[in-house]
């Protein structure tokens, strides 16, 4: 299966990752991003983008490289992930740490919470207003 990118309604940038993934497939997805991305702040939008573990099957280090120099890019105000096994989710903290994007990256257990941290400057905008 193919990795999916698209603008969601509430102007994230949705990543669903499947099947196994190689250093090709996660460049590809970087560069559907970035397009996406250029696309949101035409509109004046923040690049926040929402990215799904939950079909990975499995990964190599190439690939795993290619998604530490993703987080690297400045193209992106915020990135949660959400989804995938136990030793996804540990390594997905792992990248995060080591590239130092903590504060701009998350990892959740669930796409409602990941999507809440994502949408929730939006939040205190309005009730600033």
């Amino acid at each position: 299966m193919a990795n999916k990118v698209y603008i969601s309604e509430s102007d994230l940038i949705c990543v669903i990752y499947q099947g196994n993934q190689t250093y090709e497939s996660v460049t590809s997805v970087t560069r559907q991003v970035i397009a996406a991305a250029e696309k949101l702040r035409l509109r004046h939008k923040e690049v926040k983008i929402l990215n799904s573990l939950k079909y990975i099957k499995g990964t190599t280090a190439e690939s795993r490289k290619a998604v530490a120099d993703a987080l690297m890019l400045d193209t992106y105000d915020k990135i949660a992930l959400y989804g995938g096994n136990m030793f996804f989710k540990y390594l997905t903290k792992l990248i995060v740490i080591a590239t130092k994007k903590s504060a701009k990256v998350k990892y959740f257990d669930s796409k409602e919470t990941a999507s809440k941290w994502l949408l929730m400057n939006k939040v205190n905008t309005a009730l600033k207003e």
